[in-house]
């Protein structure tokens, strides 16, 4: 029996600007797309998820929630620069990999796909608060000269490129308005230290901690103007959404199970 204790630090905070020092997670440059500089450049039209295979939390914002509590525990992910907090939803067992990308580097069939995996690799920069965001890419995730180009033949944006500017631009409004509602449980005192154990059937244990909780006595026991605060900032709502999420934690080790025999399969039918 092995274990397995994880500091997560991979996951990218609410607000996902990059800095001087710290890229946000997934991405290797971000550049202002330019339809002169990137006419080259062009988009592979079957997804491939290789970029998120490794991945262990993956940010989510306030809008996905319908979608997320089908399928994945949320968690909140405490700031490296002492920031607000980050809400996130757990892919892997502490240590890697993500157990919803499967040996063909797909998502795993009929399981929602988190927002922020859907934008890689666009990005949107905000200049100032006075102007909408611009819309950046990582061009070390495109391609040249095949796929579908991101420039069409009057040097305009293409279709998906615009589709994408809209894209993120809601990603990022919904990420700041996330971003609120996460530090607003965190002024409340209603989060926690997080620490899960949870077992495979082959009987390794995986400690997962490094992340924040609702503790749900302490949301209890606020005075009714603490959570009329809460509910004035739309932050009641997530709170309960969080503590109802963990009861995706046993997906985690099925999947991860599911995983292991998959790969186990496909090495037996590897030609020796």
């Amino acid at each position: 029996m092995t274990e397995t204790t994880t500091m997560h630090e991979q996951t990218a905070p609410a607000n996902d600007s990059p800095t001087a020092n710290r890229m946000p997670m997934f991405y290797q440059q971000i550049e202002a797309f330019d339809t002169t500089r990137h006419a080259d450049l062009c988009r592979q039209t079957q997804r491939d998820f290789r970029f998120a295979a490794e991945a262990t939390v993956i940010p989510v914002v306030i809008s996905e929630l319908p979608q997320l509590l089908r399928h994945y525990p949320l968690v909140f992910i405490p700031s490296v620069d002492g920031g607000s907090p980050g809400l996130a939803v757990l892919v892997g067992l502490g240590d890697g990999p993500n157990l919803f990308v499967n040996s063909q580097s797909a998502w795993l069939p009929d399981t929602y796909i988190p927002a922020y995996v859907r934008r890689y690799p666009f990005h949107a920069l905000r200049v100032d608060m006075e102007t909408e965001p611009l819309l950046a890419i990582d061009p070390t995730a495109l391609i040249t000269g095949y796929g579908e180009p991101l420039v069409d033949t009057a040097g305009e944006p293409s279709s998906y490129v615009r589709e994408m500017l809209a894209f993120t631009q809601e990603y990022r409004a919904a990420a700041e308005r996330t971003e609120t509602m996460c530090q607003a449980l965190l002024d409340a005192g209603v989060l926690q230290d997080g620490d899960i154990t949870l077992q495979t059937a082959s009987g390794e244990v995986h400690r997962i901690n490094g992340f924040l909780s609702v503790d749900e006595a302490r949301l209890r026991l606020l005075p009714a103007e603490a959570l009329i605060k809460l509910h004035g900032a739309d932050a009641l709502g997530l709170a309960y959404a969080q503590l109802l999420s963990l009861v995706n934690l046993t997906h985690l080790p099925r999947t991860a199970a599911e995983k292991s025999q998959e790969k186990t399969i496909r090495s037996k039918k590897k030609p020796s």
